[in-house]
């Protein structure tokens, strides 16, 4: 539904904030695009929805070229996170918006509208002012109104970030299907890493303006594309190591790396994979010695940090129980060596 190829684009005179980026989003997919602030991510849809014009590349919407379509033409359905309702109309009238600009009639106009409020569950607020609206319900209508165009695609940029977290799940978790219902595709820029792993098909990760990895979620915070990637997700501790003979030594100890070659590298234990040791280490395992550093209560969880030997960065985990020991006690960590991740090249952090 949307492919983009080498787009680079900037303001002004400026050095260029998008360079050479290439993604592509299927139709009932949704893209999560994760990147620090300054990154380009709000820029990147701009691009696509034709509010900022590039200065390279293309942009194929529906498999066909949308690089110089104005914006009414391209089909895309825009939702930020300030909503941009119209405060002198009530529900009905910013969520037929869309479709009487397409020229619809009134009736096909009425039965959109009826349609997509039903989906988002607020066809009992039809004649709603929109200021009388909560701030979950006036997201809502900002997606219905997007969704009653039927564009083929839509893009949302920190659509949900100001709203409370429990809020913020249950709109996430509805996405997924409202858009693969519309037989579109979604675009979601967020600054939240739990948002991008709630709702995403793939994730794409954006840093200074160039798209360092597009993959399922997992797979983005277990193997990382490089250290910047793993770094910015916090994906877990990174080690300096030198390889000699498939064996990597380092502050941590020896590592195996049978497939990386001789010299300096990183390695990523990624924290999604790592467990605390308790004696039951098997053949094929990797343990490292850790710091506990603390732990808090964080829900359906408790989230205990630890400093690894060598990392520059504590790690977080995730455990069921808090741990038995307190700050500054010496434990072990375990992770089996084939989800080891090697860098070759410098070992600087």
């Amino acid at each position: 539904m949307l492919r983009l190829s080498g787009v680079t684009a900037g303001y002004g005179d400026a050095p260029a904030v998008l360079q050479d980026v290439d993604l592509d989003v299927a139709a009932g997919e949704v893209v999560a695009l994760l990147g620090p602030s300054g990154s380009g991510k709000s820029t990147l849809l701009r691009c696509v929805a034709g509010l900022t014009p590039l200065r390279g590349g293309r942009v194929d919407i529906g498999g066909a070229d949308a690089t110089d379509l104005p914006v009414e033409r391209r089909g895309v359905g825009l939702v930020f996170q300030d909503h941009a309702l119209l405060p002198h109309r009530d529900v009905t009238g910013n969520v037929g918006l869309g479709p009487r600009l397409q020229g619809l009639a009134a009736s096909e106009v009425a039965s959109r509208v009826a349609a997509v409020l039903a989906d988002v569950g607020l066809g009992h607020l039809a004649d709603r002012p929109v200021d009388a609206l909560s701030g979950g319900e006036q997201q809502r209508v900002a997606l219905a109104r997007a969704l009653a165009a039927r564009p083929r695609l839509l893009l949302l940029d920190e659509p949900y970030g100001a709203l409370d977290r429990p809020l913020r799940e249950r709109l996430l978790d509805e996405l997924p299907p409202l858009v693969r219902a519309a037989g579109a595709a979604a675009v979601l820029v967020t600054h939240d890493q739990d948002d991008a792993l709630a709702v995403a098909d793939r994730v794409a990760v954006l840093l200074a303006g160039r798209l360092r990895q597009l993959a399922d979620p997992e797979t983005c915070w277990t193997r990382p594309a490089d250290p910047d990637v793993a770094r910015f997700l916090g994906a877990g501790p990174l080690l300096p190591v030198r390889v000699r003979d498939g064996v990597g030594e380092g502050p941590a100890g020896r590592l195996p790396l049978p497939d990386v070659p001789d010299g300096p590298a990183r390695v990523l234990l990624p924290a999604a994979r790592l467990a605390f040791d308790d004696g039951t280490a098997r053949g094929g395992d990797v343990v490292v010695p850790a710091v506990l550093l603390g732990s808090r209560f964080a829900g359906d969880h408790h989230s205990v940090r630890v400093e690894v030997a060598g990392s520059a960065h504590p790690v977080r985990l995730r455990r069921p129980a808090p741990p038995t020991a307190g700050p500054g006690a010496a434990v072990r960590l375990r992770i089996a060596a084939s989800d080891l991740v090697a860098y070759p090249g410098s070992a600087t952090q």
